[in-house]
């Protein structure tokens, strides 16, 4: 597809973004952008990540293996969060650990990637004297 062809389909996501506009809306948009933008470029891993974020909670396996592909190209701790959660949602909680440690590498005060991590050691895993550490640290954060 031809550069600037990209450059629109990023435009109106971008508006539709600004705008509210929702799911119906965004979904044939990132899943366009995905498909026409070239591999490995900075469009095609926001494109990924963008969709990836919308569907979490209907297609969690997707989600997590799109962030997933993108945070192995290109480490990012959005995407390694986004596969934590992914992972989260489908019960694979050792996992999801695992995913929220590598962001938190990138992004050690991300009070999202903190307090996701808590919990997950808490709530899922029954572990919270170590979840202790990581909410704590989001609530001062």
């Amino acid at each position: 597809m031809r550069k600037r062809s990209v450059e629109c389909l990023l435009g109106d996501i971008a508006f539709a973004l600004k705008q509210g506009m929702g799911r119906s809306d965004l979904l044939p948009m990132l899943e366009r952008l995905v498909l026409v933008a070239p591999a490995g470029s900075e469009a095609h891993r926001y494109g990924c990540l963008q969709l990836a974020e919308l569907l979490l909670h209907s297609e969690p396996f997707r989600a997590a293996s799109l962030a997933r592909r993108i945070a192995n190209e290109c480490p990012s701790d959005r995407a390694w969060g986004i596969v934590g959660l992914g992972l989260t949602l489908m019960g694979h909680y050792r996992s999801g650990v695992k995913a929220y440690r590598k962001a938190l590498l990138m992004a050690p005060n991300h009070v999202g990637h903190l307090h996701n991590l808590g919990h997950l050691l808490d709530v899922g895993l029954d572990r919270y004297t170590e979840a202790q550490v990581y909410l704590e640290k989001a609530h001062k954060e």
